[in-house]
């Protein structure tokens, strides 16, 4: 009787156990559903993420509010607007158009294009293709949401770009694979105002009546582009895969190329807030500036009690002047002279003063020549076969600006691609002309 007992008991012990191992069973087998649920949930979600980041980019340079700076310029110049706003405790009404849909083409790898705009190098057909892809090729979203891409901001619609990682500073996103270069162009938000009245920031949060928001959107628009950067030669500096990246708590912008830092320099304005929000903020000019028109509405402090203008003004500088190479302009060499002059001093000195000499390709027409108290540098063609090249200055005599010229004509004034001529023939040569024999003057 106890053996029976003894049996019955095992065999009710042997199908608890067959039973939990089945439960353990369904239980694992529900787990793993719930597993590949939530990886597909997760890769949903990142590629959701890749493609609103995509929109993010462009949506901010359309107007659409950032929590953070953004690496633009110009988008953190309206953010800074938008905050210099909220200081003055004026309220700003939301955008109608918080975003618009990039216009997109897609250029095969391996293939010369331009683009203004984000380039996107990513893999052009879908994994289930097999490698290196066949078929139908991804569309733009679809691309973002495979995540197998690297994007780089292209500033110029005539810079000519290559569809390969090599050449657009970067690593092969998934090698094996067709890719393909998707060039992003942000789309014009602000329409042209229709009616002079505009809403800009008011007080109640809205436009009335006929006043509309788009008075608002071109203000912003063109704060956004008000800074103009101006680069000799694009391809040396920064270089041939140009990038920028703003830094907003060093108030520096860095320029890089193929992922390399060329330069860094200091924003041109940069303004700062006190922590309590109490004392008035106030406003850097962070570079050396040229300034055409100074007019002074209520004071102008200085340093010094005693203002003497010619020593407070007049700078004890280097200037030197450089004939242009043949990559400058093929007939850049020619005749010139140059002359200086001084606060303090009569008349002029002469830095080269031969209207005969023929100067060759890169040949100095004034070596680095220190000059006290300086007023401004005179240049003049003396021949009909013009000269070209730079004109500049230094504080230190290692650390080099382009000077301006104040009596020329052409694209601009600087001192970088400029042209002299004793007739007013072949003015296409240069950006800034000096023409029909004048004598024109330059200054910092």
């Amino acid at each position: 009787m106890a053996a029976s007992i003894l049996v019955a008991c095992a065999l009710a012990a042997s199908d608890d156990v067959t039973l939990m191992r089945k439960e353990m069973a369904d239980l694992r087998g529900e787990l793993r559903g719930e597993i590949a649920s939530l990886r597909e949930q997760v890769s949903s979600l990142t590629a959701a993420n890749a493609r609103l980041q995509a929109k993010v980019d462009v949506g901010t340079a359309a107007g659409q509010p950032e929590e953070q700076p953004t690496v633009r310029v110009s988008t953190q110049s309206r953010g800074s607007s938008r905050l210099l706003a909220k200081t003055d405790h004026v309220a700003r009404r939301p955008r109608r158009k918080a975003y618009a849909a990039p216009t997109v083409v897609m250029t095969d790898e391996n293939t010369a294009f331009t683009c203004e705009g984000t380039i996107y190098f990513g893999r052009k057909f879908p994994e289930s293709s097999g490698a290196p892809g066949s078929g139908t090729a991804h569309t733009f979203d679809e691309m973002l949401a495979d995540g197998n891409y690297f994007a780089i901001k292209s500033f110029n619609a005539n810079t000519s770009w290559y569809c390969a990682p090599a050449n657009l500073g970067g690593n092969d996103p998934k090698e094996g694979w067709d890719k393909a270069c998707y060039c992003a162009v942000e789309a014009q938000w602000w329409q042209p105002l229709t009616t002079p009245e505009c809403c800009r920031w008011t007080n109640g949060n809205a436009c009335s009546g006929s006043v509309t928001e788009e008075c608002t959107d071109l203000h912003e628009y063109v704060e956004g582009k008000a800074v103009t950067h101006e680069f000799e030669d694009l391809s040396s500096c920064p270089g041939s895969t140009p990038s920028a990246l703003l830094h907003a708590e060093l108030g520096s912008v860095a320029l890089s190329s193929g992922g390399s830092q060329a330069k860094s320099f200091k924003t041109p304005i940069k303004v700062s807030h006190p922590a309590d929000c109490a004392d008035p903020s106030y406003m850097e000019l962070q570079l050396p500036t040229t300034v055409t028109s100074l007019m002074v509405t209520e004071s102008l402090v200085l340093a010094n009690a005693a203002l003497d203008l010619v020593d407070t003004f007049a700078r004890n500088i280097w200037i030197r002047v450089t004939t242009g190479t043949v990559s400058m302009h093929s007939t850049a060499d020619g005749f010139i002279t140059a002359y200086s002059a001084s606060w303090g001093q009569d008349g002029v000195r002469p830095l080269a003063s031969d209207p005969d000499h023929d100067y060759n390709y890169g040949e100095e027409v004034v070596g680095a020549t220190y000059i006290p108290r300086f007023r401004g540098l005179y240049l003049a063609g003396t021949n009909t076969n013009g000269w070209q090249g730079t004109a500049e200055y230094s504080l230190d005599n290692t650390n080099w600006l382009y000077l301006s010229c104040m009596d020329c004509s052409g694209e601009h004034h600087l001192g970088s691609r400029v042209y002299v001529d004793k007739d007013s023939t072949g003015t296409v040569l240069g950006a800034t002309w000096c023409i029909g024999g004048a004598s024109c003057l330059f200054v910092p």
